[in-house]
């Protein structure tokens, strides 16, 4: 199925706008134009420009995080959009506040073997859509991770990935990540980090 599918004898539309989160979001075997110039006005995920559509496979970045994509240009659904494509392809600036509890409670630097988190994120937002590719807390990216019995979504991290963190008593380490939809996540727990 495809959120848009544009025949050969179908060109000259502007199709900007629209939230495409389908197995295939788009097929266009004409000429068209999937984005309109950068416009200040509130667009279909919430971020402050009109310019192109959502993307949910947009794999792109906002670098200057005005809520457009400004890597991996024009964004042609993998080749499904023949010519062209979306130069301005929406950035979801949705965010989502995570409760996170990091175990150990103590956390030695110097000791090897790795640290969890449990994670829990305000709804309407479902935990098991938190793709674990893109979680990381104090530099360490996540090494594996999945929903638990009780409903909280447990990610692994190795000690020796940790970076940037100061020992001490009360030492807050943030956690990141994204769901699959690219709604961001944030949050964080203050725990005891030994030093080497």
């Amino acid at each position: 199925m495809y959120g848009i599918n544009l025949y050969g004898s179908c060109s000259n539309n502007t199709i900007y706008n629209n939230y495409l989160d389908n197995t295939n979001n788009a097929q266009d075997y004409g000429n068209n134009i999937w984005n309109i110039s950068k416009t200040l006005g509130t667009n279909i995920v919430g971020g402050p420009y009109l310019g192109g559509n959502y993307w949910s496979d947009y794999k792109g970045a906002d670098t200057d995080e005005d809520g457009i994509g400004d890597t991996m240009l024009p964004y042609n659904n993998s080749g499904g959009i023949m010519t062209g494509g979306d130069w301005l392809p929406l950035f979801s600036s949705a965010s989502a506040e995570a409760y996170i509890d990091l175990k150990p409670e103590t956390l030695n630097l110097g000791s090897k073997g790795v640290f969890t988190a449990f994670i829990t994120i305000q709804e309407p937002y479902n935990i098991a859509d938190i793709n674990i590719e893109t979680v990381v807390c104090a530099g360490a990216h996540a090494l594996s991770g999945h929903v638990a019995d009780d409903g909280k979504y447990v990610a692994k991290f190795d000690r020796e990935d940790i970076t940037d963190v100061v020992p001490g008593l009360e030492v807050e380490l943030i956690l990141t990540g994204e769901l699959f939809d690219g709604t961001r996540f944030e949050g964080s727990d203050t725990i005891r980090v030994i030093g080497k």
